[in-house]
């Protein structure tokens, strides 16, 4: 059998976040098939959202880094939306500092995940919003459902982009579909994905994360040291913008990432 990581989208109340932090993987798998690392959500019903605090979130990223090189990570949920992005019930009451603090977490949760230089494959069944959306960006394969959605809300909850992110999702988006996403706020469903080149194929209603599974193995046959490489052809100038950008903390917010407008749209969203 292949190596590989699952890195799941789920709740983890009650769960020891220990684990995580020191880089021991929870077994969800057959641990001769791979290894897991669960990324934290809070408790949104048929939703996952990122954890607001990232200490899970960055966990994982960082055991995800820190992997051998033999090892292919599946992202997965077990959520009816994919992921949501951070809870905008919470956020609206954000500190300046906590404000902070989640724009450093986005940053190098997702900038981590985009320069692995692994096969990342995502299992997308329902919509990827807002951060939840760089699950998808930052993968090398994309398996959608078939009622799955893709956006990028940004706009219209009164925030702008981390410099980081918004560096992914140049890198990865068309100039159109760029302009469409970010600047309307709107998402697009999976038949547009799939045009578009955001998502890769989609599948019948439960049967992403098999299907992602089995790009996995495909994967797997690559040579890894040349798969690496390759990557690092196809991303490195951008890989290089989001570390300088990160090295400099550029585009973190010392006042708090949020405009006079945002509140205000945050609970016109929640409406």
């Amino acid at each position: 059998m292949f190596k590989f990581i699952l890195l799941a989208l789920t709740d983890l109340s009650g769960v020891n976040n220990s684990v995580f932090k020191n880089c021991h993987f929870t077994s969800l798998l057959d641990t001769a098939a791979g290894d897991a690392v669960e990324v934290g959500g809070i408790d949104g019903g048929d939703a996952h959202f990122i954890n607001c605090t990232f200490e899970v979130v960055n966990s994982g990223a960082n055991c995800i880094a820190a992997s051998s090189a033999e090892t292919i990570t599946v992202v997965n949920s077990s959520f009816k939306v994919f992921s949501a992005g951070i809870n905008l019930k919470d956020a609206k009451d954000f500190t300046s500092d906590q404000q902070t603090l989640m724009v450093k977490g986005l940053n190098f949760a997702f900038s981590k995940l985009f320069q692995f230089p692994k096969p990342v494959i995502v299992a997308a069944e329902g919509a990827a919003i807002a951060g939840g959306f760089f699950f998808i960006l930052t993968s090398d394969y994309r398996v959608g459902g078939a009622k799955s959605m893709y956006g990028l809300a940004e706009a219209r909850v009164g925030v702008d982009f981390p410099k980081p992110l918004l560096e992914i999702a140049r890198s990865v988006l068309s100039a159109a579909d760029l302009r469409r996403l970010m600047q309307s706020g709107n998402p697009i469903n999976s038949e547009q994905a799939l045009t578009s080149g955001i998502i890769d194929e989609i599948v019948d209603t439960g049967e992403a994360f098999n299907r992602a599974l089995i790009v996995a193995e495909d994967y797997s046959n690559i040579p890894k040291k040349t798969y690496g490489r390759i990557k690092r052809q196809v991303r490195g100038a951008s890989i290089d913008k989001i570390n300088e950008l990160m090295k400099n903390n550029s585009g973190v917010p010392v006042d708090g990432w949020y405009g006079d407008e945002t509140r205000a749209a945050m609970d016109a969203m929640l409406k």
